[in-house]
């Protein structure tokens, strides 16, 4: 079962060393982050976990991706500002990627994917 929960700002201890491992994994790969933001360290650390728990993910527009209990990534909307107020950027941080799953032109591609949760 896929749910959607928030992130706890300053309580680090409602994220286990798994979960904040899984983030630092998925977050130093680069077949994930080559789509997201260069706002996002590189090399991603535990320190950088630790600020993402405390201060970036306290916004009720950002929210973790469990599966089946299982921290997979997670999904935020940033607001924009000035002549971007009522739009916002989206970023979804996920794991699911099929190495060489799609074979086209004689050559291997992966195959990202994505789900639009309404």
């Amino acid at each position: 079962m896929v749910v959607l929960r928030d992130f706890i700002a300053n309580d680090t201890e409602s994220f286990t060393e798994n979960d904040m491992q899984r983030l630092v994994t998925v977050l130093n790969d680069e077949s994930v982050t080559q789509y997201l933001s260069t706002k996002i360290p590189s090399p991603y650390t535990q320190e950088d976990v630790r600020l993402w728990i405390e201060e970036g993910s306290n916004s009720p527009l950002v929210k973790a991706i469990c599966f089946n209990g299982v921290l997979v990534g997670f999904i935020g909307v940033n607001r924009g500002e000035f002549e971007y107020q009522k739009s916002g950027e989206i970023g979804i941080t996920q794991e699911a990627v099929l190495k060489n799953a799609i074979f086209k032109n004689d050559q291997f591609y992966d195959n990202h994917i994505f789900a639009k949760l309404k």
